[in-house]
């Protein structure tokens, strides 16, 4: 479309509305501004000759600026959007303008930079006209210079054809952990082109060397698009056939991204993987379909041969809008080569589906891949969580999510938590009121090292007659005059005490409603995960919040201990169906009393800190007042109360 209208001859030229007005009405230098058609638009060319001419406007790059307009229009077929591109990578890498080059001196040029015809040749000389190589060398003007000019087109060529990339801060994420994870000799690869936004990524970092690139695919031809965009940017990649013997030198990093969920991918995935020797890592994006869900026989199959062979490292389930133009789910893997293993067979595996790509997410996710790939044993990790490979293989859920994991403890021993278990509480007992007579701590099997987890999912589906856990979900309820029922909204359970209502309002308003019964959860996801246990129960329940009640006769489950874990997630994390919970060992104690005597404690210390902040706010207002006067007490009366 080469139309503008009258408001946008006013962006164009840089200046107000009214000016434009003025222009139609008054001539200068004897030239009549352009011609409008029935639509009131004028001719885009004609209007910058118009400027250039009269001087008009305040924009010496507008003719840049119709060009990339021009080029940007959606009416434009998609092949012209692909020849200038083209002729932009070969002005790009003659560092000529185009232009100024009739068809068989630019051929000539080009022909001297790709002689064997494997990146640009064909499709230069199949795309040169003059009037595309004039739009080409317009565009880099208006975009300032060549690969700003190509990025910006590439990525409208990639929206027009509906193709998915990946976002930005996925792109970050990927290319913060390759930086992080290259040693200086390790070669960056880019499996068939998939990642190469990450590989531009890391070539426009002025803080860091960019490594030696190596491209691999099955069809070198399907290629070619990839090098001309890497071209532009001065890279000039190794290439490899993906069946040939190209593994990378240790300390390199593989990229790989699956488009689609067809179990080729696998295939793929474990190709390449053959080709990961010692210190060499691969990060693989791809469908959570295939890398996450459950999967077919088959296709499970291939899935756990991957992870039986200790080269997967973590598995994680991204947040949503990781891919632009995309809606499905994405999931990432890190495999490392070489002869460890990781810590005693375990996989670290992170559910970010329900919280927010951040930046202290994204921070969070690169510490722990970088610690998973180097199995630290000292790292204290904040987004994934350690699960037993054997556990992954014969789970029926998510890999993400197991139903049920037991999860190694690395750090301190039985011995080790009992002494400061016991330190703790004869600390606090000093000046807390202490729990019956005494506690004492005994260590029982200094053999136990593994603690058993479940998700709330898995506990609230029955199995053989009985389940662990029960949902109630709150109910609407509307305004309500204030009496002496307890109720739980949202926010009283993120503040930790309930509001008050009438019963007999709530009665004639929600005559079905129920009420909480001891030792419920009562927890909401809104505005961010808080849980409380009803220790007295008799509570209404107001939508979103909803409450989880313990049913397991053998109580497995603790409800101090949902509460805790509910608490400890991030603001951003909804996904709370896959939040895993320590189950009760068998044989083990019940804590459940001494934990209700903790919460007891911290229901006094935030009575001792509201009596505190009266008290301060009390001494503010009086005592600087001079209303009140606040001096030391004699020794006399000290004594005389002391008796």
């Amino acid at each position: 479309m080469n139309g503008l209208s009258l408001g946008d001859v006013a962006r164009l030229a840089r200046v107000r509305r009214p000016v434009v007005s003025m222009w139609l009405k008054r001539h200068k230098d004897g030239l009549p501004f352009p011609e409008q058609d029935a639509e009131g638009r004028v001719d885009a060319d004609e209007l910058v000759d118009w400027l250039e001419a009269t001087g008009r406007g305040n924009n010496p790059d507008a003719r840049a600026e119709v060009a990339l307009h021009k080029t940007l229009t959606p009416g434009v077929p998609v092949e012209e959007l692909e020849a200038v591109l083209t002729l932009l990578a070969a002005r790009a890498v003659t560092g000529v303008d185009v232009v100024g080059l009739d068809r068989d001196d630019l051929l000539d040029r080009v022909e001297e930079l790709d002689p064997d015809d494997e990146w640009l040749l064909d499709e230069t000389e199949r795309c040169w006209t003059p009037e595309l190589a004039a739009r080409a060398d317009a565009v880099a003007d208006a975009a300032w210079n060549d690969a700003a000019a190509y990025e910006l087109l590439h990525g409208h060529h990639l929206a027009r054809g509906e193709a998915t990339r990946l976002a930005e801060p996925l792109v970050r994420l990927l290319a913060s952990t390759a930086q992080s994870m290259l040693d200086d000799t390790g070669l960056l690869v880019d499996v068939r082109g998939s990642c190469c936004d990450v590989v531009v990524a890391l070539a426009a970092d002025e803080e860091h060397e960019m490594p030696g690139l190596l491209l691999v695919a099955g069809d070198l031809d399907g290629l070619r698009p990839m090098r001309r965009r890497l071209a532009v940017h001065g890279l000039s990649p190794l290439v490899a056939r993906l069946d040939e013997d190209w593994a990378p030198p240790a300390g390199s990093v593989v990229l790989v991204r699956l488009s689609d969920a067809s179990p080729d991918g696998l295939d793929l995935l474990d190709r390449v993987s053959l080709q990961l020797g010692e210190q060499v890592s691969l990060l693989a994006v791809g469908p959570s379909s295939l890398l996450v869900d459950p999967l077919s026989d088959t296709t499970a199959t291939r899935r756990d041969e991957l992870l039986r062979s200790g080269v997967v490292r973590a598995v994680v389930q991204l947040p949503a809008g990781v891919l632009r133009g995309g809606r499905g789910r994405t999931a990432l893997w890190l495999l490392r080569g070489g002869s460890g293993q990781g810590p005693r067979g375990v996989v670290r595996v992170g559910d970010l589906s329900g919280r927010r790509f951040d930046a202290a997410v994204q921070q969070g996710l690169l510490d722990d891949l970088l610690a998973s790939a180097e199995a630290s044993g000292s790292h204290v990790f904040s987004v994934l969580r350690p699960v037993a490979r054997a556990h992954l293989v014969a789970g029926r859920g998510p890999l993400v999510t197991p139903e049920r994991v037991t999860v190694p403890v690395i750090g301190a021993t039985p011995r080790q938590d009992a002494a400061r278990m016991q330190q703790l509480y004869d600390s606090l007992a000093q000046v807390l009121p202490p729990f019956g007579k005494g506690f004492d701590v005994a260590v029982a099997d200094d053999d136990v090292l593994r603690v058993e987890r479940i998700s709330l999912g898995a506990a609230l589906v029955r199995r053989g007659g009985e389940t662990l856990l029960r949902l109630r979900k709150g109910r609407r309820l509307p305004e309500l005059a204030s009496g002496e029922l307890r109720r739980w909204r949202a926010e009283d359970v993120a503040a930790g005490a309930p509001s008050r209502v009438d019963r007999l309002a709530l009665t004639g308003a929600v005559p079905d409603h129920e009420l909480t019964e001891p030792g419920d959860v009562v927890f909401t996801v809104s505005p961010r995960p808080a849980a409380v246990v009803d220790r007295s129960g008799g509570a209404v329940v107001a939508y979103p919040a909803r409450v989880l009640r313990v049913t397991d006769p053998q109580r497995r489950l603790s409800a101090s201990a949902i509460a805790a874990v509910i608490n400890a997630r991030g603001s951003g994390d909804r996904a709370w169906r896959g939040w895993l919970v320590p189950v009760r060992a068998v044989g083990a104690g019940d804590p459940e009393e001494f934990l209700t005597h903790l919460e007891g404690w911290r229901a006094l210390l935030e009575q001792w800190k509201a009596q505190i902040d009266e008290l301060g706010a009390m001494v503010i207002d009086s005592a600087l007042s001079g209303a009140v006067t606040i001096g030391a007490r004699d020794d006399d009366r000290n004594n005389e109360e002391g008796r």
